[in-house]
């Protein structure tokens, strides 16, 4: 999962000032990596076991409504969701770092985030379990579903208009 909504804009700014929060990191990023990882599941021959869905949130920045509606309203049963991972801010900083956020709850997802990792290579950093509640995975963790926080850490460009795509590492 990722969220698409961002802060908006500033309402009163000089005439010519950036005013537009386009989020280009936070969280447009997020969510082109969910609908990337999407479109491979579905160029793949074989398809997973399980159902695995892919869903996009409204609302993270203004207190997680988004995911909110979906855990009161699920497309599927929550005694049947296993997990989840919510991408958020995963666009800039190092190519090769992940930070990994959930650890304290989800430690069977973690050993399997590892052991997916030895065939890619990233540097996985723990110890940011203080964001545990800052994005969607937090509704998915109150309900007792192991979920990871996946991103590339913050920046000085973090909710300021200047969070533009031409600061995106691709």
């Amino acid at each position: 999962g990722a969220h698409y909504d961002h802060v908006g804009y500033i309402k009163n700014h000089a005439p010519g000032e950036d005013y537009i929060y386009n989020g280009a990191d936070d969280n447009a990023s997020g969510t082109a990596a969910t609908m990337a990882i999407a479109s491979a599941f579905c160029a793949e021959r074989q398809h997973p076991r399980r159902t695995v869905l892919f869903v996009f949130f409204a609302g993270e920045e203004k207190g997680l409504f988004g995911s909110e509606a979906y855990i009161d309203h699920p497309l599927f049963p929550l005694d049947s969701t296993v997990a989840m991972i919510n991408l958020d801010m995963v666009g800039r900083n190092g190519a090769d770092t992940l930070y990994v956020v959930g650890t304290s709850r989800s430690p069977d997802m973690v050993r399997i985030n590892e052991e997916e990792n030895r065939g890619v290579g990233f540097t996985l950093v723990y110890g940011q379990e203080s964001y545990l509640g800052r994005s969607d995975q937090a509704n998915f963790l109150k309900k007792g579903i192991p979920a990871l926080f996946l991103n590339t850490g913050e920046h000085a460009d973090y909710h300021k208009v200047t969070d533009e795509a031409s600061r995106i590492n691709f």
